[in-house]
């Protein structure tokens, strides 16, 4: 079962790459290759959207939180250029 958040985070990048999330001041280590896909805006002449951007990024990332032995969970990060949201827990 999914959980559909919008929660901000913090994201420190390696190569380019999520390789740490931080959620909840919690750290949340990436343990697998994080998998990019994009995803279509509305087209900006709606006003839902600018014509400088016409795709959301998007990271599956598989991630544990820092200091558990828990068995790593599957989210979906949202890049937006200037911010990162947690959009879905798996």
């Amino acid at each position: 079962m999914s959980t559909t958040l919008d929660d901000p985070i913090t994201v420190e990048l390696v190569d380019e790459r999520p390789a740490v999330f931080w959620w909840n001041l919690f750290p949340y280590v990436i343990t697998d290759p994080p998998m990019v896909f994009y995803r279509r805006r509305p087209p900006w002449w709606t006003g839902e959207s600018s014509p400088s951007r016409i795709d959301d990024e998007f990271w599956r990332v598989s991630a544990a939180r820092d200091g558990t032995e828990h068995d790593p969970g599957l989210y979906d990060l949202r890049n937006d250029g200037d911010t990162w949201r947690l959009v879905l827990a798996w």
